[in-house]
């Protein structure tokens, strides 16, 4: 038996939560997987018809979380065809075990961090992103929002047993019928947080651009609303190798409820690696990756790229960014000479934006 401890989930915990779930089942192994703020496990179980791999997913105490993934994947999978894991089961409360917490299937296919997007060919990240765009025109489809912010669910608490997967269990939290005032906000807090950052000097130069193109997209209205997954990176994916298609799309943490453009922009950025696009060495093949995302959005039978307010978001998902790269950059390890390298072409890349 090989057991593995790893951020502060002993295998005594693991079995616990295991067993609230699934009474049934005893933990094997148990491997932990890196990336994320949340305790993930690649676990492999004994259950009554033989083994069986799944995931465990628990929430740290320093972190929060409602408990939408889990309820959002019920929904996903019931609605539509995204290879999305199946939820075997949620704790929303537990005395002893971080919760909330759930298990779901093990995505089939491979997982590639984002820092090694370049052991992968141009063409195998070209596929990918033609799958991540079918897959987004399926989920856009999906008509379960019709405000803007962040999604939540309205479920009462799960002691163990599956969401139930329906439309009306999702929602948005502290909801708004208007999505440039939302966009304003948003982007607001990210420049104010720049403002106390090493990216200070642009925050005077950005501003007015942002607050301009904010107005622009107020007299361009009306938007609609549709689930959004945002975050489309490497690490939040698995895919087959042999052909790139996507076999399994992860984390659903930080949904969304925006415009499909806003999507289709913040998807284009995690896919050609957020934050370390941006460092010195690694590859810029964005173009490549925006190409064929919008090929696989047209192929998914959404007919032309929704692209109202693309100039803005394409400034969002810089600021956003910026916002976070440092303490990410950091968390990962990467070199003073990585992260200075950053902040050159973060800086960079904003100018051409203005």
């Amino acid at each position: 038996m090989s057991i593995t401890i790893d951020h502060g989930l002993r295998c005594e915990t693991i079995a616990k939560a295991l067993r609230t779930i699934a009474p049934d089942w005893t933990l094997r192994e148990s491997d932990p997987l890196a990336g994320g703020y949340h305790h993930v496990h690649r676990l492999v179980v004994d259950t009554p018809a033989g083994e069986r791999e799944c995931v465990l997913k628990a929430t740290p105490d320093d972190e929060r979380s409602d408990g939408v993934e889990p309820r959002l994947l019920s929904v996903l999978a019931e609605r539509t065809s995204l290879p999305v894991p199946g939820v075997l089961g949620v704790v929303d409360d537990h005395g002893t075990v971080p919760s909330p917490y759930f298990v779901m299937d093990a995505a089939a296919g491979r997982v590639v961090d984002r820092t090694e997007a370049d052991r992968l060919s141009t063409p195998t990240l070209e596929a990918i992103s033609r799958s991540v765009g079918r897959h987004l025109a399926d989920l856009h489809r999906l008509d379960a929002v019709n405000e803007f912010g962040h999604v939540t669910h309205r479920t009462g608490p799960l002691d163990g047993n599956r969401p139930p997967g329906t439309i009306d269990s999702i929602g948005v939290a502290d909801p708004t019928p208007s999505w440039p005032p939302l966009v304003r906000e948003w982007t607001d807090d990210w420049l104010d947080r720049l403002a106390e950052s090493r990216f200070a000097d642009l925050v005077p130069e950005v501003r007015p651009v942002v607050d301009r193109k904010c107005n622009d997209l107020t007299e361009a209205g009306p938007f609609d609303s549709a689930i959004c997954h945002i975050d489309c990176s490497l690490d939040n994916l698995a895919f087959d190798p042999e052909d790139g298609s996507v076999t399994g799309l992860l984390d659903w943490e930080f949904t969304l409820a925006a415009p499909l453009a806003y999507d289709l922009a913040f998807v284009e950025g995690s896919l050609a690696g957020g934050p370390w696009w941006y460092v010195p060495d690694a590859s810029d093949r964005r173009t490549a990756i925006r190409d064929a995302l919008h090929e696989g959005y047209r192929d998914g039978g959404s007919g032309e790229v929704p692209r109202k307010g693309r100039d803005l978001y394409e400034l969002a998902t810089c600021l956003s960014s910026m916002t976070l790269f440092e303490d990410w950059l950091v968390s990962i390890g990467a070199t003073d000479e990585q992260i200075e390298g950053a902040a050159r072409r973060h800086h960079q890349r904003i100018w051409t934006l203005l």
